[in-house]
């Protein structure tokens, strides 16, 4: 792994820490510093949040999409936003971002 690092964010439960990294990827890591999955992207990104639940990552970016990384089954949903999207954040159920 290479680059710099824009965002970090700790999961509800605090075992895993995800990563923005300068070089076009998100990173997900135990408490070991073991690399649990990678993620690709395009874009800037601008924030990271995970839903209270733990179960998904958001990702806000530039490009005028939100990623949302579904991390059980490693699915990605794309939502389209009007404008570039700089901060997310997800209701207190996981219901609503």
């Amino acid at each position: 792994m290479s680059g710099q690092v824009n965002d970090l964010r700790f999961s509800p439960d605090s075992k895993v820490l995800a990563t923005v990294i300068g070089n076009g990827f998100v990173y997900l890591w135990d408490l070991s510093g073991q690399q649990l999955a990678k993620f690709q992207y395009v874009g800037q990104i601008n924030h990271l949040r995970f839903s209270p639940d733990g179960k998904i990552l958001a990702i806000a970016s530039g490009d005028g999409l939100v990623r949302l990384w579904n991390l059980p089954n490693r699915r990605l949903i794309k939502m389209k936003h009007p404008r570039r999207a700089f901060k997310v954040t997800f209701s207190h159920n996981s219901q609503y971002i």
